[in-house]
């Protein structure tokens, strides 16, 4: 019997693309309680990535803009993709912009061969990004993809954001402040509101270097966190 029970972990393993699900179902059957607690702590981030079929290995977020006139900006996404099971050919993406203009469709700079959407779901908008090849197993895919805003309403605010829902290992946050720099920067992290009422665990202030850029790099990347770089006018 424990040999089956192995050989049945070792098949689910197999089959997800990923042995610690198949270490948690021979666990669970030989040792019940421990594994089912296992299983509890890792659930949001092991859902998230079989729900998709893949992890994001990286995610970086550029933001370039001048804060004195921040009406123009330039965003980038960076990702590094790998499956965790076979043929994923798609990956969905989504973006809240607090400025108010045109919602412009995300342009391929490599990586993807198209882009389908924006499509607004709430106060999102969602996109999804066709590599055109389906991955293999642990096969990685990168794709960069960039955006162009127009805040016509002058209702942006300053702030760049990333909520977490997908399996992110590693989350990197840029601005770059392409003329005049801003007073204060910092970085922030935490359950968003009305999950939470205050920010937590990361409260820090970023220093600009010699580019302009402010940079947060997150490795232990915390599932329905929120990640921040906020900023303040220069008082003159």
């Amino acid at each position: 019997m424990p040999l089956a029970i192995i050989a049945a972990g070792i098949c689910v393993g197999f089959v997800t693309g990923h042995p610690t699900i198949g270490l948690i179902c021979v666990g669970i059957l030989v040792g019940g309680v421990a594994p089912i607690v296992t299983l509890g702590v890792l659930m949001p981030s092991l859902l998230a990535r079989f729900a998709r079929g893949y992890r994001w290995s990286l995610a970086e977020y550029t933001l370039e803009l001048d804060p004195s006139a921040p009406a123009e900006q330039v965003f980038r996404l960076r990702l590094k993709v790998a499956a965790v099971r076979p043929n994923v050919a798609i990956v969905e993406n989504r973006y809240r912009w607090s400025g108010a203009g045109p919602q412009p469709t995300p342009m391929i700079e490599r990586g993807a061969q198209a882009i389908l959407g924006p499509t607004p779901v709430g106060t999102w908008q969602y996109y999804y990004i066709h590599f055109g090849k389906g991955l293999p197993i642990n096969g990685e895919h990168e794709v960069v993809l960039r955006q162009d805003f127009q805040d016509v309403g002058g209702d942006f605010q300053p702030f760049f954001a990333k909520t977490v829902i997908e399996p992110i290992e590693t989350l990197i946050l840029r601005v770059k402040f392409t003329s005049t720099a801003p007073g204060d920067v910092w970085a922030t992290a935490g359950y968003p509101p009305p999950t939470a009422t205050r920010e937590n665990d990361i409260t820090d202030t970023l220093a600009i270097d010699s580019n302009g850029e402010a940079r947060l790099e997150i490795r232990n990347v915390k599932h329905n966190w929120r990640y921040c770089i906020g900023w303040s006018p220069r008082v003159h």
